[in-house]
């Protein structure tokens, strides 16, 4: 979620992509998790991120569409 969240960040997205790795690689290794629960995590955080910019699309979308609205009744008056 860090490294997407920082993605547009060309400079803090390496490192956090870095940093991310490191963790990931380190996750089974430490014992406090095992593989299963890396990928379960990984399938919630691409759901959030994919209902995310689901949620964000519609809203958006739902902006433009009530500026144009306005914008031609503004121009019919």
């Amino acid at each position: 979620m860090y490294a997407w969240a920082t993605w547009r960040t060309p400079f803090v997205r390496w490192i956090i992509l870095g940093l991310n790795a490191l963790m990931l690689a380190a996750t089974p290794i430490h014992g406090s998790h095992y593989l299963v629960d890396l990928l379960a995590g990984i399938a919630v955080a691409m759901l959030s991120i994919g209902v995310t910019a689901l949620m964000f699309d519609r809203f958006n979308s739902r902006i433009r569409r009530d500026r144009a609205v306005r914008a031609d009744a503004l121009a019919g008056s």
